[in-house]
């Protein structure tokens, strides 16, 4: 049961930093990014300096994702364990 506390409760911080981290720059720089405290999706579009043409690119690192959910759990890790001694203090 403790184990689904922490697996919900890190997911959810996840969920929170991500979309607190979002920033939706398509219409000014051509530059919409997610992630926090590391970027782990990027997509732009841009003017081509070899074809003149508008390109389009998109990157996704599984890396970036797995660093977040370690920091996620261990910020849920380290507020619950400070709410558990605030709580103990005030009993």
């Amino acid at each position: 049961m403790k184990i689904w506390h922490y697996f919900l409760g890190t997911l959810l911080i996840f969920g929170l930093l991500s979309w607190l981290s979002y920033h939706d720059g398509m219409a000014y720089d051509g530059l919409t990014t997610i992630g926090f405290p590391l970027t782990y999706y990027k997509e732009g579009v841009g003017q081509s300096l070899d074809t003149g043409q508008m390109e389009g690119f998109s990157h996704y690192s599984l890396l970036a994702v797995a660093a977040n959910l370690i920091c996620s759990f261990l910020t849920y890790f380290a507020s619950r364990y400070v709410f558990n001694m605030w709580k103990d203090r005030t009993s």
